[in-house]
């Protein structure tokens, strides 16, 4: 099993079904500290807030958060339900805008430019759901467990339902996600129709168990209304505008 590409992969899909979160009953903060690690020693966290309204999220990291695999860098991610869109603040004055047909066709167009090597199946993976409950912040969460081909090496997904979190578009087929990713997109947008919210990730590997991620704070608070407003001066900037500015600096 090969870990680094698991948690590269799962990383992508957590800051995917964040970022994309449409619609929440819940209004407040939600904090989570994300963990890198390196032979089983902490060598880097980054702790990231989640602002969340009826119509607005914003995911605002301490840090600078990573998007794909270090492909690129944002100050904050912003999704705007009321708008159908969502914004990654690359600094003070430029963000990017993109709505999820968007996304859809860069998943498609990189896919082609890899000459298919990213659609090749993750069937290898396997998602077992165990009888183990924990309560995390108060609240009650239940353990998914993701296996590869080593099955005693894994991820434990501790996942609730006790946010009253509807993901909206989330819960919807995605259209040509690379197959290496298929499997766990699906299984994932599987758990937001069942309105369930990541509260801890761990990490199994050779008898030792660490977290990578995990929830510290649940609060509800009438901030997060003010912190889902756009920056004023904010420069929105196309995803076919980013891909010209790539093509030309290259």
């Amino acid at each position: 099993m090969k870990f680094p590409k698991i948690l590269a992969s799962m990383t992508f899909v957590v800051m995917l079904v964040i970022t994309q979160l449409v619609h929440a009953q819940f209004e407040g903060q939600i904090s989570m500290t994300i963990y890198n690690q390196e032979n089983g020693d902490i060598t880097e966290e980054n702790v990231v807030n989640l602002y969340t309204t009826q119509e607005r999220i914003l995911i605002k990291g301490e840090d600078k958060i990573n998007i794909s695999d270090g492909m690129m860098e944002a100050s904050g991610i912003l999704i705007r339900s009321d708008m159908r869109d969502f914004v990654i603040m690359m600094g003070e004055k430029e963000a990017l805008r993109f709505t999820k047909e968007e996304l859809e066709g860069m998943f498609s167009m990189i896919n082609m430019m890899s000459g298919g090597e990213m659609d090749k199946s993750d069937s290898d993976m396997n998602y077992t759901y165990t009888n183990e409950v924990r309560t995390i912040e108060g609240l009650q969460a239940t353990e998914l467990r993701v296996y590869g081909k080593e099955q005693k090496n894994y991820l434990s997904i501790w996942l609730t339902n006790d946010l009253d979190i509807d993901w909206g578009m989330l819960s919807e087929p995605w259209k040509n996600v690379p197959g290496s990713m298929s499997g766990q997109v699906n299984q994932m947008t599987q758990e937001f129709k069942s309105r369930n919210f990541p509260l801890l990730i761990e990490v199994t590997e050779k008898g030792k168990t660490s977290t990578i991620f995990e929830v510290t704070k649940v609060k509800k608070s009438r901030i997060a209304k003010d912190m889902v407003e756009m920056p004023a001066g904010l420069q929105l900037v196309s995803l076919q505008e980013m891909i010209m500015k790539a093509m030309i600096s290259n």
